[in-house]
């Protein structure tokens, strides 16, 4: 029988565990690590953003994206049209039934962290029927050669992808096709008809020529099949918003669902389903998601999706991009990594994803320098990673310069990995995380290459192996360790925060 010695604030109380048991709490406060930050939406924006416009009649639904603070979040609708509600604690809005009118609708959200530290942020939201085309695989109607068949309307919507792209040769890559509108897509299964380049890998978006907002039609499933070819975004992208479509990448020999440049701005990728990549080129950044390298773009968001069946490959992939948030995705059956900050990847915020059934790894920082950006700055919190989720690296290049990575109130049943500390990268933090695995690590980490150990602070952790009763098999603190839910591993628990109005009439 071991003795685990607990410290709350001025007070010590002993305790004696029937395992083995590593845990040494201190007094740990919540202090952010960044500064609390609301990145989507983003003020002073036009209606080619998702946040600014809705069509009458169809509900709007949305979610705020923010970073750093202390989680958890409490949101508050502080002014908006009657009906509009908020979920106080994921920001989500929804807004049943927007009524057309000649003047935008205001909006006003507060977001409150643990520490009661606020931020607000406002927009403008537009009702009206203008800049939205519907496509309808089942009931739609193809563009004929002279112009006539479907206009995309929602009394007359288009067939296919390539009606609204304006046609499948090379000249309708460059026309500006409904730039700037919204598309809304029926159920139905959509194949990639439009133009395809790159020795038929890719249907190109280039420019912000094409409609880059691409939503679901509330309460229908509309799959987009990449048999033929992957979706690419590039040389733009920005506003890029892609919300409730299943991408069926079917096996496609390229391995790829959606790239877009990492370059472009406050871009969003939420509750999509993303599956499907058996096969690929060795090297070639197989992913469903892969922000491809490019100059540094800010404020993406990719929340509430869901990726799986990938034999090789990511589940999102990225390059440069910052001020990026993944949050509450689910990731299983991936047997490359389902998340993969690579090069030039800064304030990257990891959060409350779910991982399970993944071969490899379940995050891997590579934490790798790149002529536009160095790596770092990445939060990787409230993550649960199940026994068999896959192993979280740190560091997996082994570079020597990068700036801090925080690994905090994460539960991990898998095996985790920090590798090559200097005096030229980190702090490499992890602390209130809830540790489980079959290891004999010190500290359930495995260490490689820590040249300079002053640079990684491990503190504050629950530890133990598998069979030791801390966690049940979904990863939830069992009953002899509920004391501390809301303070280590990925469960939040509750914490007295200010009460927020739901609704403004």
């Amino acid at each position: 029988m071991n003795i685990g010695r607990f410290s709350f604030k001025n007070s010590i109380i002993s305790v004696f565990l029937a395992f083995s048991l590593t845990f040494v709490l201190s007094n740990q406060s919540l202090a952010a690590n960044y500064e609390l930050e609301i990145i989507q939406p983003q003020a002073n924006l036009d209606i080619t953003n998702r946040f600014y416009k809705a069509y009458p009649g169809l509900v709007y639904n949305v979610r705020l994206a923010v970073i750093g603070g202390a989680y958890p979040y409490r949101f508050e609708l502080v002014s908006g049209p009657k009906g509009m509600l908020i979920d106080d604690k994921k920001g989500v809005i929804n807004w049943p039934n927007p009524v057309e009118a000649q003047t935008p609708y205001a909006v006003q959200v507060r977001v409150q962290d643990a520490e009661s530290v606020s931020r607000d942020v406002t927009w403008n939201i537009t009702v009206t029927p203008t800049g939205f085309r519907f496509i309808d695989a089942v009931n739609g109607t193809p563009v004929n050669a002279d112009g006539s068949g479907g206009d995309g309307s929602i009394d007359n919507p288009w067939k296919s992808l390539k009606d609204m792209y304006g046609g499948s040769d090379q000249n309708a890559k460059y026309t500006k096709t409904y730039a700037g509108e919204f598309i809304y897509w029926r159920a139905g299964r959509y194949q990639m008809d439009a133009f395809i380049e790159n020795n038929g890998e890719r249907v190109p978006f280039i420019s912000n020529n094409k409609p880059l907002v691409w939503l679901a039609y509330p309460g229908e499933k509309p799959v987009l099949d990449l048999s033929r070819a992957y979706i690419a975004i590039y040389q733009g992208g920005s506003n890029t918003y892609f919300d409730g479509l299943e991408i069926d990448v079917n096996k496609t020999s390229r391995g790829m669902g959606v790239q877009i440049a990492s370059s472009a701005n406050n871009v969003t990728f939420r509750n999509n389903i993303a599956h499907g990549i058996t096969t690929g080129y060795v090297g070639g950044n197989n992913a469903c998601f892969f922000v491809s390298k490019n100059k540094v773009g800010l404020y993406w968001a990719f929340q509430d999706n869901e990726m799986f069946d990938v034999n090789s490959g990511y589940g999102i992939l990225g390059y440069n991009a910052r001020k990026l948030l993944v949050e509450d995705n689910v990731l299983h059956e991936i047997g490359g990594i389902p998340i993969g900050p690579k090069t030039g990847t800064g304030m990257w915020f990891i959060r409350a994803n779910s991982m399970y059934n993944n071969p490899r790894d379940s995050i891997n920082v590579q934490y790798y320098k790149s002529k536009e950006a160095v790596s770092g700055d990445i939060e990787i919190s409230y993550n649960v990673v199940d026994a068999g989720g896959g192993r979280v690296r740190i560091n997996a290049q082994q570079e020597q310069l990068g700036n801090p990575i925080y690994i905090f109130r994460n539960t991990f049943m898998d095996a985790v990995q920090q590798n090559r500390v200097s005096s030229t990268n980190g702090l490499f933090k992890w602390y209130d995380n809830v540790i489980v695995n079959n290891t004999s690590f010190p500290d359930k980490i495995e260490r490689t290459n820590i040249d300079d150990p002053s640079r990684l602070s491990v503190i504050d952790n629950i530890t133990g192996g598998l069979s030791d009763k801390i966690v049940d098999s979904e990863g939830f603190l069992l009953p002899s360790y509920s004391m501390f839910i809301g303070t280590k591993g990925h469960q939040v628990g509750t914490r007295p925060l200010p009460p927020t109005s739901l609704t403004v009439n």
